[in-house]
């Protein structure tokens, strides 16, 4: 198989997936570890991802299924090997051997299964990514849609965790869910409870909420921010060019009270 870009593989042992979840078929198991241990919000539609027996699986020399992704940014490929390896289940389904890369995982008989989109969507792109949808479905509330001239299916990212109240359908009063944050800007300043980022969060509830232009940018900000948030966090341009825009924006805001 050709990769574009550079892969990575995960290897589960099929045995021990079995064993971890007898209610679900191994592939379905492994996509459910996987997705368990990393942030969704990571992936951005330069990924793809791809699935499937090894081929030593298929000669009969060892049991194994492969979950493997191709990237163009090396920090993300170190983010997810950390996450899975510091994961209690992956650890107990992996196979000896965790990884494969490069030229290996080349000649492994895969097939393709998807990629996200800017918005969060999970689009399949071969009628092979079930066991992937269903989870998204199942675990993160992902809505399924099929496309009968296609044959494909997409899984459409929940909306924002916002609750429209009122008569008005659209635009009525949105109040925040507990716990939400302003994702870019945690991403920017690395701290959820930063100086910058909880008057990001004030501005939003005291006066972005109350305005008519402001719900609808909230809106959109939930939206695709979880997305960019994943690729601000892991790319240090993006995440310097981020601050610097931020920091300009928080001036204004801090003026704003005096």
């Amino acid at each position: 198989m050709f990769f574009f870009n550079n892969p990575i593989g995960i290897r589960f042992d099929i045995d021990k997936l079995n064993k971890h979840n007898e209610n679900h078929c191994y592939g379905y198991t492994a996509w459910e570890i996987f997705w368990k241990s990393v942030h969704i919000g990571l992936f951005c539609n330069l990924e793809k991802f791809y699935h499937g027996d090894s081929q030593a699986t298929l000669s009969g020399s060892e049991n194994v299924f492969i979950i493997a992704f191709e990237t163009g940014n090396n920090k993300l490929i170190k983010t997810i090997r950390a996450s899975l390896t510091s994961n209690k289940d992956f650890n107990m389904v992996c196979s000896a051997l965790q990884y494969i890369e490069g030229n290996d995982l080349m000649l492994e008989p895969l097939s393709k299964v998807g990629k996200f989109d800017l918005l969060g969507n999970f689009i399949e792109e071969k009628a092979s990514g079930y066991d992937a949808l269903e989870v998204l479905k199942n675990v993160y509330n992902y809505e399924i849609q099929y496309d009968k001239t296609s044959y494909l299916h997409t899984a459409i990212k929940p909306q924002a965790k916002y609750e429209i109240s009122g008569e008005d359908s659209q635009l009525s009063e949105i109040k925040p869910s507990a716990g939400d944050g302003c994702f870019i800007a945690t991403a920017t300043y690395g701290d959820y409870n930063h100086p910058k980022v909880i008057e990001f969060r004030k501005f939003r509830d005291d006066f972005l909420s109350k305005k008519i232009f402001g719900r609808f940018f909230i809106k959109v900000y939930y939206l695709i921010s979880p997305h960019l948030s994943g690729i601000v966090r892991h790319n240090t341009t993006l995440k310097q060019i981020s601050q610097s825009v931020l920091d300009k924006i928080y001036v204004k805001i801090k003026n704003r009270h005096q």
